[in-house]
């Protein structure tokens, strides 16, 4: 009487579900005629598991089909000798068929596996995660131009840094632009606040967030890695042939964020730290400053409405220059007046001088 399989049965061990997974994908990608994405990805497959045959068939084809014929070949010549020193058997069908088909040239799918293969991956998720616009953003029209331009017109698009002070704008300022450049990216615009400012918020980890974005174009939990190189390799042959827009928002620096970027050539990033990110490749930075005295003011009008500041436009421009331009510190003023509408600009100035130690506690009514 035969053992049933490991699979045979209705519990299947977790190796073999993410072993089953990665078959997928990368069936997905040389079926899509686009092997050159996983090559990477099916030698490590090959170096974890040598005895499993389906991911040294698949290795010869995708070389096969990148253009590396002597390497396919090469390929099939190790498979026979590893399976032979640790299982003493020769290459089953799987792996023969492939050296047949690279042997007669017909690596190649036919059109109408090709075509199967695409409906699957036109099927795949296209995630929009980018948080809501604010509709009180004001300002910034030359910091805006810029990033439009650099974000939609460069190839390959460059990482676009937005730098400054705390509470200066930097996360609306990206909010902002991904939506309005949303349409370049039709396979996806991936958003993660990466908490590395964030008071009582541990930053999030690479792998954390490696796995957050496999997850959003449909990758289930056994076919995201378990390391953050591996992990990092697959997110960018998720993304390799896709235009995808990514905010990382709030980085803490460089070492956060390096194992995120995509790889293809019409991937857009754009990055929010306080911190300098110069030695990130490819990179152009985008220092932001506080808004003018104009813009604030303009903004504080947006937020509680031109009328209230125009009845009181000498308190109202003083509460301006007592929140220096940071637009952290308009919002905040705002929300006190809107949660109070009986209280007059003239007592939050007070109230603000006082905060600020420019004023005695006397001096408020």
């Amino acid at each position: 009487m035969s053992t049933p399989s490991p699979c045979s049965v209705k519990w299947c061990p977790p190796w073999r579900e993410r072993t089953r997974a990665q078959e997928r994908w990368f069936d997905v990608a040389i079926g899509r005629g686009e092997p050159a994405e996983v090559i990477v990805d099916l030698e490590s497959a090959v170096d974890a598991h040598p005895t499993h045959e389906r991911f040294w068939a698949q290795l010869i084809l995708a070389r096969s089909q990148a253009g590396r014929p002597a390497e396919a070949l090469q390929t099939y010549q190790t498979a026979r000798k590893v399976l032979a020193a640790e299982l003493g058997i020769d290459p089953g069908p799987e792996i023969q068929q492939a050296y047949e088909r690279i042997s007669k040239g017909a690596a190649v799918p036919s059109a109408s596996a090709r075509a199967r293969e695409a409906q699957t991956v036109s099927d795949l998720p296209k995630p929009a995660e980018l948080p809501a616009d604010n509709g009180a953003f004001t300002g910034r029209a030359t910091e805006l131009g810029r990033l439009r331009t650099r974000l939609t017109s460069s190839r390959p698009r460059p990482v676009v840094a937005i730098t400054g002070l705390g509470g200066v704008g930097k996360s609306a300022l990206a909010i902002h632009v991904a939506h309005q450049i949303a349409d370049d990216f039709p396979d996806g615009q991936l958003y993660v606040d990466l908490y590395g400012s964030t008071p009582g918020r541990d930053p999030l980890q690479p792998l954390e967030v490696l796995g957050r974005f496999l997850r959003s174009f449909g990758l289930a939990n056994p076919a995201i890695p378990a390391s953050v190189d591996e992990a990092a390799a697959r997110f960018r042959s998720v993304t390799g042939r896709r235009r995808v827009l990514v905010v990382l928002d709030n980085a803490r620096d460089v070492h956060q964020i390096r194992p995120l970027i995509p790889g293809g050539p019409g991937c857009g990033v754009v990055v929010t730290c306080r911190r300098s990110l110069a030695s990130l490749v490819n990179v152009e930075q985008c220092h932001l400053d506080v808004l003018s005295q104009e813009e604030a003011g303009l903004l504080l009008s947006r937020l509680v409405g031109r009328e209230r500041v125009e009845t009181e436009r000498e308190a109202a421009a003083a509460v301006v220059r007592l929140c220096g331009g940071l637009p952290v510190k308009l919002c905040v003023a705002a929300a006190r007046l809107t949660a109070r509408p009986e209280e007059t600009f003239d007592a939050l100035r007070d109230r603000l001088a006082m905060e600020q130690g420019r004023l005695p506690a006397t001096a408020t009514a």
